[in-house]
C-alpha cells in the first residue's frame, strides 16, 4: 500500500495493487462487504451516504462512501473503492475530516484515479499464480518491459 497524506487538511489516501491466487480473488463487491462488516469496529456510527460502479486501473469495480461520526461528534467522510479481476485486487481508500472533503475531493479524485494497471502488473501466470507487482519481476525495465517506477 502507498499512502498520501495532507497534514493541512488531515485528508489521506492509500491504494494498493494486491496479487490473489486467480482460483480465491475476491470480487469487488465481497471485498466491499468485508469492509462494511468491520464498519463497526472502527466507527460505531458509521452511515453509509452512497456505494455504486466504480472502475479502478482500468478495471471495473465498486465503491463505499461512509460518514463516520467520532466520539468527538465530528463527521469524518470515507471513501472505499475496491476493483478486482483473478489474480488481482486494487484497492483504494481515503478519509478527510467532513468540512474538509469538498476542498479535497479533486485531489483525492485524481490520486484515485492515477493508478495506472498496464504498468504495474503482469498478466497472470498460466500456473494459476497472481500477477506480481512490476518491480517484483525485474529492476532491469528493458528486461521485465515496463517502465514502472518506484513512487
Amino acid at each position: 500500500m502507498v499512502t498520501f497524506v495532507d497534514e493541512g487538511s488531515q485528508s489521506a489516501a492509500s491504494m494498493g495493487v494486491i496479487p490473489e491466487n486467480t482460483a480465491t480473488t475476491p470480487t469487488a463487491a465481497e471485498r466491499l462487504e468485508k469492509i462494511e462488516a468491520n464498519l463497526p469496529n472502527h466507527c460505531p456510527h458509521a452511515e453509509i451516504q452512497k456505494r455504486g460502479p466504480s472502475t479502478l486501473g482500468g478495471i471495473s469495480g465498486a465503491f463505499l462512501l461512509v460518514n463516520c461520526t467520532t466520539s468527538k461528534g465530528e463527521v469524518e467522510v470515507m471513501k472505499f473503492t475496491v476493483a478486482a479481476k483473478p489474480g488481482l485486487l486494487l484497492v483504494f481508500d481515503s478519509v478527510s475530516p467532513g468540512p474538509n472533503y469538498e476542498a479535497v475531493l479533486p485531489t483525492l479524485n485524481l490520486i484515485e484515479h492515477s493508478l495506472k494497471l498496464p504498468a504495474l502488473v503482469e498478466p497472470a501466470a498460466q500456473e494459476g499464480q497472481g500477477g506480481r507487482p512490476a518491480s517484483a519481476r525485474s529492476s532491469d525495465p528493458a528486461q521485465s518491459g515496463s517502465n514502472a517506477q518506484p513512487r
